[in-house]
């Protein structure tokens, strides 16, 4: 997924969004977590759940993820605000939101009738919010509250 992943407390998020949606500033503000990635994250459905892994890809950071995978927490759509919120997203709306980071190049329906029950089965399976966030490491806080 184009995404930025980080390992905090030993769950991993994942944060969506759009170039330019400051996926690369949140992982840099997040001094205390462990990065994946600020660019393209992998998200794994298994039987044992969802997990996160680190990718050697990156973005703006410069700098490869971590070799490690750990539990996904939640997913999270950015958005710039005045203030740090998270409002819930329920799995339909999530599903769309989340379309536009999967990556995915073959056109072959069967191959991409997959993806999409992937996708679904993900925003099903893991918690799924908009995060509001100024240019501050406070987020953090609001996502430990929910």
């Amino acid at each position: 997924m184009h995404a930025a992943s980080l390992v905090r407390g030993g769950r991993a998020f994942l944060f969506c969004g759009r170039s330019g949606a400051c996926k690369t500033t949140l992982a840099r503000l997040s001094r205390d977590a462990t990065l994946l990635s600020d660019e393209l994250s992998i998200v794994r459905l298994t039987e044992r759940g969802v997990h996160c892994h680190g990718t050697p890809f990156w973005g703006e950071l410069a700098r490869a993820g971590e070799d490690r995978a750990a539990p996904l927490q939640g997913i999270y759509f950015l958005g710039h605000g005045s203030h740090h919120a998270v409002e819930p997203v329920p799995p339909r709306l999530a599903l769309e939101r989340l379309l536009p980071n999967v990556l995915f190049f073959a056109r072959e329906p069967r191959l991409t009738g997959r993806v999409f029950d992937l996708a679904a089965a993900l925003v099903d399976a893991v918690p799924c919010a908009d995060l509001t966030f100024s240019l501050d490491d406070g987020f953090w806080e609001v996502i430990d509250h929910v």
